[in-house]
Parts: C-alpha cells; structure tokens; sequence
C-alpha cells in the first residue's frame, strides 16, 4: 500500500523509481506508481 501524509495529497515515494542501495525517499503527489507502493514485513 501507500505511505500517505494525512490531507495533503502527498505520498513516500521513490525519487526517480531508483532501485539501487541508497536511492533517496520523497514527499511527492500521489499517483498510484510502483515507486509509491511499499510493503511492511
């Protein structure tokens, strides 16, 4: 699912869809991505 900022529109997104160790994590608006969908384990 998505990691979602509560009445801001704005999910935890991955920059650029980077899968490389270290790839920077973002606020941006959510569009339903692959980048945005996150697992918790």
């Amino acid at each position: 699912g998505t990691i979602t900022a509560v009445g801001a529109n704005k999910c935890l997104d991955v920059a650029s869809s980077g899968t490389a160790n270290g790839t920077k994590v973002q606020i941006w608006s959510c569009t339903g991505a692959n980048n945005q969908k996150w697992t918790r384990v």
